[in-house]
């Protein structure tokens, strides 16, 4: 589930028709599932499971998790 689906997008300024306790929850899970594949892809350079040419591809995707 995206984080965008819980946003209505026809909702006025200072109106949110959708339960309220869904947005935190979702963003919540979000930010769990970053910091596992955070974990995951940094557990690759301690098992030696990356080539030296895919240093750059994997610290790029751990930048893009850390920004998330």
């Amino acid at each position: 589930m995206e984080l965008l689906e819980l946003i209505p997008q026809n909702a006025k300024d200072g109106e949110y028709p959708g339960p309220k306790h869904a947005f935190p929850l979702c963003s919540w899970v979000y930010n769990i599932k970053l910091s596992i594949i955070e974990n995951v892809l940094a557990l690759g350079f301690e098992l030696d499971l990356y080539r030296p040419a895919e240093y750059v591809l994997i610290y790029g995707y751990i930048c893009i998790t850390c920004q998330g």
